[in-house]
């Protein structure tokens, strides 16, 4: 019997470790089909910078569908990081396919979300003695359902009008006056 090759490749470039963990976890769980090829890339706590020259080694690859996550903490006040950003959000764009999966202000503010009500210190509710430890914990999105969370939590906290930047008939809008806004475009 012939094994079905993937048809979909994603090219998904992570901030961080934490992000490329439960990621990789979550898109193993939820897409178990064939056809979906993720492939993680890692800035490791790269700037916005590193993330855009990260997409453009993708150029002549028209095919690829882009997937980048990242959260803006380090946007919010400062001029130079903005400016990052802004470059790095027009790399993207030049992906027909292309995707942002942002958070304000962190990942773990994102991850907080999968408990209600809201949980302030995830570390307690996850048992974990330190946030390096949930950093590096490869299994984190099932430890997170381990200890009832849930991914659908999520569409209770994030509102879609806070979102500073998506996509309208595959159409960029970014609005500058929602960065400090709560936020999760997952």
């Amino acid at each position: 019997m012939n094994k079905i090759k993937p048809r979909i490749k994603i090219e998904v470039i992570v901030e961080g470790v934490t992000e490329e963990n439960y990621l990789k976890e979550f898109t193993k769980d939820s897409f178990n089909d064939e056809t979906l090829n993720f492939k993680f890339h890692n800035v490791k706590g790269g700037s916005y910078h590193s993330i855009a020259k990260k997409i453009r080694s993708f150029r002549g690859l028209s095919d690829s569908t882009i997937f980048i996550v990242t959260d803006m903490d380090r946007l919010a006040n400062d001029e130079n990081e903005l400016s990052n950003f802004e470059n790095m959000l027009k790399a993207l764009n030049e992906f027909k396919h292309s995707f942002a999966f942002i958070t304000y202000p962190n990942f773990e503010g994102f991850l907080s979300s999968h408990f209600d009500p809201y949980e302030n210190n995830i570390l307690n509710r996850l048992n974990l003695n330190s946030k390096a430890e949930l950093k590096s914990k490869k299994d984190i999105y099932n430890h997170i359902l381990k200890n009832d969370g849930s991914f659908n939590n999520i569409f209770k906290r994030y509102k879609k009008e806070n979102l500073c930047w998506y996509k309208i008939d595959n159409k960029p809008v970014f609005d500058k006056s929602k960065i400090r806004l709560e936020q999760s475009s997952f």
